[in-house]
């Protein structure tokens, strides 16, 4: 069951005080660190869309950070994302697990196996 207002699924995290309400609700969260300079990033953001479209939105959320821009930045530092892209799967305020780089499987899984 999909539900992206606009054709919209995934939307842009922009400060650490959005990120603690999102990973604060029992919904699990997916969240994309990417950079617009990154060319895996800009390789790799087809494919999350992909995954936030067909995914259940009743129970998966997905998100961006643009490391490059202020307030996401703080995110990233806080959450000492080292590599980019980064995916991590957040659920009742606890991180249950993480995907570096292109990894289709680990991507669709990161989702699958924390719903």
């Amino acid at each position: 069951m999909t539900s992206c207002e606009s054709g919209v699924c995934v939307s842009e995290l922009k400060s650490m005080t959005q990120f603690n309400d999102i990973v604060s609700g029992g919904k699990l969260a997916i969240i994309m660190f990417r950079a617009p300079w990154c060319g895996v990033c800009v390789t790799t953001t087809p494919l999350f869309d992909d995954i936030a479209r067909l995914a259940d939105r009743s129970k998966v959320t997905f998100y961006y950070v643009d490391t490059e821009k202020h307030g996401p930045m703080e995110v990233a530092l806080q959450l000492n994302i080292g590599e980019i892209p980064t995916f991590k799967a957040y659920k009742n305020k606890c991180c249950v697990g993480e995907v570096v780089g292109i990894n289709t499987a680990g991507l669709k899984n990161l989702v699958d196996d924390n719903m």
